[in-house]
């Protein structure tokens, strides 16, 4: 089998565990998969994987030898550019309301982020040659259609939730290349590994639901 060059995309810069856990999730599966693959990683900020592998600023993805890109996991498809630009500079809620942190992410965003509606939605596609796809990904409200055409660059996407479809499929990615999966980190563990976590979710579910009703009990 030809080796597969993959330019894998994401926040892996920032400081969420979740969203560092993902390069290793994909090598995982490529493994599984038995395909030949060399990937790179592309994030806002350059640095390390968890398993130590280069993360690359996004902004040389084109550049790259890459023939497929991966976008994601995470909460990525989204149109708040300052938001994201604050999350990496690690700016607390309470200051993002200030006129010097604005400025701040504004000049951050410019200096690392694609130009385009979203960070991981820029106006170009991410390789001259070669598709995008995403890969578990939760998707906001698309805005406009400056943000629409930015999302027709994705040959395919994979989801969370049927809403998020919804989003993509009206901003025009073909509904037969879209799917539904809300994995919730079970997709690639034996079946009852995976039963036995949705098992404890749901406990804890109640766990938490019974220490709610106790408290607003004792409040009354």
């Amino acid at each position: 089998m030809e080796l597969l060059n993959v330019a894998h995309i994401g926040d892996f810069s920032v400081s969420n565990w979740g969203d560092q856990l993902y390069p290793e999730v994909t090598r995982s599966l490529l493994d599984t998969l038995t395909i030949p693959n060399h990937t790179a990683y592309f994030a806002p900020l350059d640095g390390q994987t968890s398993f130590g592998q280069p993360i690359k600023s996004i902004r040389e993805v084109r550049s790259s030898p890459a023939s497929v890109a991966f976008v994601g996991g995470g909460d990525l498809i989204r149109f708040d550019t300052r938001t994201v630009a604050f999350d990496h500079m690690s700016v607390p809620t309470r200051d993002r309301g200030s006129r010097f942190q604005r400025l701040r992410a504004k000049t951050f965003a410019k200096k690392h982020f694609l130009r385009g509606p979203g960070v991981w939605a820029p106006s170009d596609t991410w390789l001259e040659r070669g598709p995008a796809v995403l890969l578990s990904i939760g998707v906001h409200t698309v805005p406009d259609e400056q943000a629409s055409g930015a999302l027709r660059h994705y040959r395919a996407a994979w989801v969370r939730t049927h809403s998020g479809a919804d989003r993509l499929a009206g901003a025009g990615i073909p509904r037969e290349r879209i799917v539904v999966a809300p994995d919730c980190g079970l997709k690639y563990l034996p079946r009852e590994v995976a039963f036995g976590k949705m098992c404890a979710m749901v406990e804890g579910a109640k766990i938490v639901r019974g220490e709610i009703q106790r408290r607003s009990a004792a409040v009354r």
